[in-house]
């Protein structure tokens, strides 16, 4: 929550959705919802410390919007013991896929780092979507 305060980081979201908002709702309810698609939040043992966390898409039914509408599980990591910085740059990263994945979120400039995924320009680098998430969230978060 702390990093979110920043306007850089919060900057990494689009304007639709405050993700400081977005992240308390995730934190108290285990969900948050725009009216059309909701993101959900668990935190899961992965049985191994390779992945921090994982967002896949969910279909959500919205009586509001009358319709069926894609929107966003995300998927924390409990084994091993991340420092405070890992954990942070996780939730924070994480998010972001989730804002890309959901209806009506708007995009965020964290990008897709799934297999597949590309390469990304950062500064003078060619990085892949993974390391792309990381440095940036880090250069704009962590102050």
């Amino acid at each position: 929550m702390q990093w979110l305060a920043n306007k850089d980081c919060k900057g990494l979201f689009s304007a639709n959705y405050d993700p400081s908002a977005v992240l308390r709702s995730l934190l108290k309810d285990g969900a948050f919802t725009n009216g059309a698609s909701q993101i959900r939040f668990f935190t899961v043992n992965l049985l191994t410390s390779l992945i921090g966390g994982v967002t896949t898409p969910n279909l959500t039914y919205s009586f509001g919007y009358f319709g069926v509408f894609v929107g966003a599980d995300i998927t924390i990591n409990t084994v091993g013991s991340p420092d405070k910085t890992e954990a942070a740059e996780t939730v924070i990263e994480e998010l972001g896929h989730a804002y890309n994945v959901a209806f009506g979120m708007g995009g965020p400039q964290i990008v897709s780092d799934g297999l597949g995924s590309g390469t990304y320009k950062y500064g003078n680098a060619t990085v892949d979507g993974s390391t792309y998430n990381r440095l940036l969230i880090m250069a704009n978060c962590n102050k």
